[in-house]
């Protein structure tokens, strides 16, 4: 909406306590550990095809890998990408063959790009 002068109107900003605070955290991502991680992956598990008989959770905090420094940045700040992640490791039962093979292929979850979500089987010797 333009004023009679052709100026754009200024936007004001809300008073204080008339309307609710946004969430700083609302679509950020967050790490998960304990039983919200154990739960993310029983969750991936079962949507990739993998019934898990057993698992346990190894984390590993504070991986880093460099980061390209850009000409804009200061140089003098540190520029390492900070990994917090899950190994998992387990026992499980394949359910669905070609969501394995997929899982496999590409991976699990959003640290892909990083080199995380890899899945490696191995099977074991009936008894």
């Amino acid at each position: 909406m333009r004023r009679n002068d052709g100026a754009l109107p200024h936007r004001r900003e809300p008073p204080q306590g008339l309307w609710p605070q946004r969430n700083p955290m609302r679509g950020k991502r967050v790490h998960l550990w304990g039983d919200d991680a154990d739960q993310w992956w029983i969750t991936r598990a079962e949507r990739h095809g993998l019934r898990l008989h057993t698992a346990s959770a190894r984390p590993h905090r504070d991986g880093t890998q460099p980061r390209r420094k850009r000409k804009d940045r200061d140089t003098t700040k540190d520029t390492r990408i900070r990994h917090n992640y899950i190994q998992f490791d387990g026992l499980a039962e394949i359910t669905d063959a070609d969501a394995v093979r997929d899982a496999v292929a590409t991976g699990i979850g959003k640290g892909r790009a990083h080199g995380l979500g890899l899945l490696s089987l191995v099977p074991i010797a009936a008894a």
